[in-house]
């Protein structure tokens, strides 16, 4: 079925790529030192260290990759540590925002448990103070919208401060939000009970036991203000290098929950920002801004300006975007499945213009793409004499929508969008073969298709993933007969469901 067809909206084939994007942080029991090698050590703790890693070129034509690395001694760990190990690996899994850190594969080894993730190497909010008032609602703005992303996705992160907030290089005005190991799935009805956290950004619900996802709201206003103020606590005497406070005065004042703006850092602070704080730093959850009030507040909306933060993209770029889109939905899946695969893999300098068109179809700010939105947006840069109709744009979105969930996720555009500027690179080519060859015998085949997308895919639909691209007919997808499918669109058969055309 091509973009152009009149039947009614539908997703045409298997549900085989249904939870893909999730299996693609994919589990080993092998040693990860196979793959990676240490460059430099990062931090270590009493269970384990963090290291930067680059892969191990199995050719020397091929660039290494750089990612970070955290290695636990496993006999190290409480019960209670292991579970929260394990915790943040499958809530990260689940995640899919450009302002959240990006998991690539976990390792079981000799006592050992390996994560290896996306690399943010800009240091975290506390290595650029001072900021002006611009940087820090930028900073605020894309933080809210990560943090409503993960409450519209049930997920409360719990440990929102300066120290788990990334820039991703030195010269990187982009943030990352890690440590999910005390995040947790919540339901609206239910109070959460756990008291944890860190003390400065902590809500005074957290302390006393009884709170909600809006605990997380409080910690942005405590971030806002110190980012705001030049490193000054709102609840504690002192600032970031002084650290002059009590644990215990700390919480005695977070409960009482009076804070000021005096002192000479408020003087040219705009009253929106100060408004913006005083409706975060509130007692009564029920009385506090929620995610999606505090980001379409009028602080951040005048501050964090779509406009303003696209600076490498042009009309062109973006019509050729929605010109990619037609071209994806006329894919077979084992096309979208490599376009997933180099999408999840790619690093964030990779794919800036892709980001910031993101921002431009993402218009709530909430980091998915609703039906609305990815119309209006289609519209809007065509430049061809023919509009769209309903109905295509309708086809287009849900095959795109892979996961069917009725919105497109960040890597599912990015994969949607990846050609926009030309065929795929031999590099990033070999790369999502090597991670779909997950035996490394040269070759993929029906096992190796149903090892990577897991339980979705049935092996009626693994044969017809392999019988697309299967030159040979010998059941099994050479490395030229992958690249033929990703840049050629060329399919070597005409299986059950649509292929490449």
């Amino acid at each position: 079925m091509g973009c152009n067809s009149s039947k009614a909206v539908e997703h045409d084939g298997s549900n085989a790529l249904v939870g893909a994007r999730q299996n693609l942080t994919h589990e080993w029991h092998r040693d990860p030192y196979e793959k990676y090698e240490i460059v430099s050590t990062l931090g270590k703790g009493s269970t384990g260290a963090a290291y930067k890693v680059k892969t191990r070129s199995k050719n020397g034509d091929v660039r290494s990759k750089y990612y970070c690395m955290k290695e636990i001694q496993i006999e190290r760990l409480t019960d209670e540590s292991m579970e929260e190990l394990k915790n943040e690996i499958e809530i990260l899994k689940e995640l899919d925002h450009p302002n959240i850190i990006r998991p690539h594969e976990t390792f079981e080894w000799k006592k050992k448990f390996v994560i290896v993730m996306e690399l943010a190497s800009g240091g975290d909010l506390y290595t650029r103070f001072p900021y002006i008032e611009d940087q820090a609602a930028m900073i605020i703005g894309k933080l809210l919208s990560a943090i409503t992303y993960m409450h519209n996705s049930g997920i409360t992160h719990r440990d929102i401060k300066l120290e788990n907030i990334i820039f991703e290089d030195n010269s990187s005005s982009e943030i990352k939000l890690i440590d999910f190991g005390f995040s947790k799935k919540f339901v609206r009805s239910k109070y959460l009970h756990e008291r944890l956290g860190s003390v400065y950004t902590v809500a005074p619900e957290v302390v006393k036991g009884l709170y909600t996802e809006k605990a997380d709201l409080w910690s942005v206003g405590v971030l806002a203000f110190m980012l705001l103020s030049n490193g000054e606590m709102p609840f504690a005497q002192g600032n970031r290098e002084s650290r002059k406070f009590s644990r215990k005065q700390m919480v005695k004042n977070i409960l009482r929950g009076t804070f000021n703006f005096e002192g000479p850092a408020w003087k040219d602070i705009s009253q929106e920002a100060k408004d913006f704080i005083s409706l975060l730093l509130v007692r009564d959850p029920d009385k506090r801004l929620g995610a999606n009030q505090a980001l379409h507040s009028k602080w951040v909306l005048n501050k964090f300006n779509i406009d303003e933060r696209s600076t490498m993209l042009t009309e062109y770029s973006l019509s050729q975007i929605t010109k990619s889109f037609r071209k994806y939905c006329r894919s077979c899946d084992l096309k979208k499945l490599g376009l997933m695969i180099i999408a999840h893999e790619s690093d964030s300098k990779d794919v800036v213009e892709l980001r910031e068109a993101f921002d431009q179809f993402d218009v709530a700010d909430n980091g998915t793409i609703t039906m609305d939105e990815f119309k209006m947006a289609m519209r809007k840069y065509n430049d061809e004499y023919k509009p769209y109709s309903d109905k295509q744009l309708d086809l287009i979105f849900s095959e795109i929508d892979v996961d069917r969930e009725g919105k497109i996720s960040y890597t599912e555009f990015l994969a949607a969008s990846l050609e926009f500027s030309g065929p795929i690179g031999e590099e990033k080519l070999h790369e999502a073969f090597s991670i779909l060859d997950t035996d490394n015998s040269g070759y993929i085949s029906k096992d190796n298709i149903c090892e990577v997308l897991g339980k979705h895919c049935s092996e009626k639909e693994a044969d017809e993933f392999i019988a697309c691209a299967d030159s040979a007919r010998d059941g099994i997808i050479s490395f030229d007969d992958f690249r033929n499918a990703i840049n050629d669109g060329v399919c070597v058969t005409e299986p059950t469901k649509k292929c490449c055309s």
